[in-house]
């Protein structure tokens, strides 16, 4: 037992504890909470540990409004007041971008919206009887947790659960171990749920189903996903509103789950992107947001995305939105980079990876590229930290950095760069 105080919050949540040379990691500890710590982890550099006692509470906490905190692994900073989240989240990009940049980082951009905001959540299903129980994945990453609210996602009391745990359990598990289970909140405040199993789905599923939605207004349609079929029941079409404009989505598909704050977000680099140039290259484009947002702003705009699905939906939304001229290319990058800057010349490339962020392929591409300018959205400082060095040894420089709050009462912070490439004729 090793008693001290909590000196910050790093990336992941948790608490630092330094006792002479041991760095610890404590979770849901806060800055300047007083502690006696016990270990409970040894890895080669650093420790894992959990507070036995709070002699003295910071007073940057605040008592968390889940029943399930601190045993459901989806938040990490409900006992942080909101705005010592934002200070943490800021830090989490300092130290991630120290070693490459010397920059006073912006305020990060907060959100009214601290509740209630995702889009959606997943549930793991697992069988229980003839069915399945439903619940998150606790943090020893092992045991189900099942759940009866989650405050960050929309809900009726806590109908919407007692709905999900109803329908799990009628689906025959005959053959099938697990699966997974997302529930979408619709714009009209109905819900929808999207299934995925890995081989094949219940038998029973069709007849499940159509009672369910027969005696369930609350949930409008089921999509199940398997190996090699996907069937929808109920309503067949999903969309949502950015910026006036709609967009019509996969329930399977990436989804922004904050969207008031995403909206916020897409606005202000449609801003950015038409004071720099007219020829936009958005890579891995998605539904084609961006690409749609930006085209209203009459620049020239060239989507490529790897999943199929999405690029049809792109297509859709830019026909509807009344923008039909995008050119949305289905490929993955790495395959249809190089030869779509030889023949579109872009003045700007949008980027906006997974969470592993960029290729060695695609950053190579990038650097070899004369294109001036390059905006990265990324939700992960690290990879991007390790990124930004490849793009600055090409002769990227940093012109702005912008942070927004995506998603509150967790350590995930999103980040958007701009970078500037002097060309020399």
């Amino acid at each position: 037992m090793i008693k001290g105080k909590i000196e910050n919050i790093a990336f992941g949540g948790s608490g630092i504890f330094r006792s002479n040379k041991l760095v610890i990691f404590v979770p849901f500890s806060a800055p300047e909470d007083e502690v006696t710590v016990a270990i409970t982890s040894r890895k080669k550099n650093y420790s894992i540990g959990k507070i036995l006692h709070l002699h003295e509470k910071s007073p940057y906490r605040e008592s968390p409004k889940c029943p399930h905190y601190e045993t459901c692994g989806g938040c990490q900073l409900q006992h942080l007041h909101y705005q010592a989240q934002l200070t943490s989240k800021q830090q989490f990009v300092k130290d991630a971008l120290k070693s490459i940049i010397c920059l006073d980082l912006p305020p990060i951009i907060p959100t009214s919206l601290k509740w209630g905001y995702r889009k959606h959540i997943t549930v793991n299903l697992r069988k229980s009887g003839k069915g399945f129980i439903a619940g998150f994945i606790q943090l020893d990453n092992t045991s189900l947790l099942q759940i009866q609210a989650c405050h960050i996602f929309p809900h009726e009391g806590t109908t919407i659960f007692k709905l999900i745990e109803l329908f799990a359990s009628k689906l025959s598990c005959q053959g099938i171990p697990k699966g997974s289970m997302r529930i979408l909140c619709n714009q009209n405040k109905t819900y929808s749920f999207a299934l995925t199993f890995p081989k094949y789905p219940p038998v029973n599923r069709k007849k499940v189903i159509e009672h369910f939605l027969r005696e369930n207004k609350l949930v409008s349609s089921v999509h199940i996903r398997s190996e090699n079929e996907t069937e929808s029941y109920g309503t067949s079409s999903h969309q949502m509103q950015i910026n006036n404009l709609n967009f019509s989505y996969s329930p399977f598909g990436f989804l922004q789950n904050h969207l008031k704050q995403a909206e916020k977000m897409y606005y202000d680099i449609a801003e950015e992107i038409e004071l720099l140039g007219s020829r936009v290259l958005d890579l891995y484009s998605g539904i084609g947001i961006t690409s749609i947002l930006l085209a209203k702003k009459n620049l020239e705009v060239i989507g490529i995305e790897s999943d199929s699905y999405a690029v049809e939906m792109a297509k859709k939304n830019a026909a509807e939105n009344a923008e039909p001229q995008i050119k949305f290319i289905h490929s993955s990058v790495e395959k249809s980079l190089s030869p779509t800057i030889k023949s579109f010349m872009p003045e700007v490339f949008l980027l906006n990876p997974s969470r592993t962020g960029l290729s060695e392929e695609v950053l190579s591409l990038l650097a070899r590229a004369i294109t001036p300018y390059l905006i990265y959205i990324s939700c992960n400082p690290p990879t991007l930290a390790r990124d930004l060095t490849k793009l600055f040894e090409s002769g990227y420089e940093l012109t702005k950095c912008t942070l927004y709050d995506l998603f509150p009462q967790t350590y995930h912070v999103e980040t958007v760069v701009i970078l500037k490439k002097p060309i020399t004729e």
